[in-house]
């Protein structure tokens, strides 16, 4: 009880400007970002465990963009460089009736199969996650890690195309041992998903 009512009297913390990752949902560019986190209108949110997120009204506009966010954690180790490992956090609305469906961002912050509405956004913590204030705390999103995982991005499917054309030529030679394999089905699908990365531009650092 006592948590509670000193929370009400605790000062909000300070609004910064962090570099987060964009992911456009009409198919440009993927661009590093000035964001501004505030603790403005996210209690009770799926992300109000953290006591200032990345303000993203003014990119998704309709009301329930912001209303209906959630919040995705995902940890990198093991990276090429180590100043990519960390643990990041993906902004992104389901606001499907108002917004665009989005589908360019790379596998590799793809560790859900959940379809995503608008821009999404990815920001890094700090490796120890609070200041000394206790307030949450963020490191900008490095340009060469959002290269990075573009290159890579490209190459997969790349390569998943290359294994479908591989099995299109079998089926021209074996056709009754094609039908009973569902293989075809399933790069069809990952085609259909991520066909518009494959001209992905170069990011921009804005």
């Amino acid at each position: 009880m006592w948590s509670i009512f000193q929370s009400l009297f605790k000062p909000a913390p300070p609004a910064v400007t962090i570099i987060g990752a964009r992911f456009p949902a009409d198919g440009s560019a993927p661009c590093l970002v000035p964001l501004t986190a505030t603790s403005d209108h996210i209690y009770q949110g799926p992300d109000s465990c953290f006591s200032r997120v990345p303000d993203l009204r003014a990119f998704w506009k309709v009301p329930r963009g912001w209303e209906f966010r959630d919040v995705e954690q995902m940890t990198f180790e093991g990276q090429p460089n180590k100043a990519w490992n960390g643990v990041y956090l993906k902004w992104f609305s389901f606001a499907l009736d108002d917004l665009p469906e989005n589908s360019s961002v790379p596998l590799i912050f793809c560790r859900e199969n959940r379809l995503a509405a608008g821009d999404v956004f990815i920001v890094k913590l700090a490796p120890q996650e609070h200041d000394e204030h206790g307030w949450t705390a963020y490191e900008d999103f490095l340009p060469e890690f959002l290269e990075y995982c573009l290159n890579r991005d490209r190459m997969e499917i790349e390569s998943y195309l290359r294994f479908r054309d591989e099995l299109a030529a079998q089926k021209a030679i074996w056709p009754g041992i094609w039908a009973q394999d569902n293989r075809s089905q399933w790069l069809d699908m990952i085609y259909r998903e991520h066909r518009s990365r494959l001209a992905a531009a170069k990011p921009v650092h804005t």
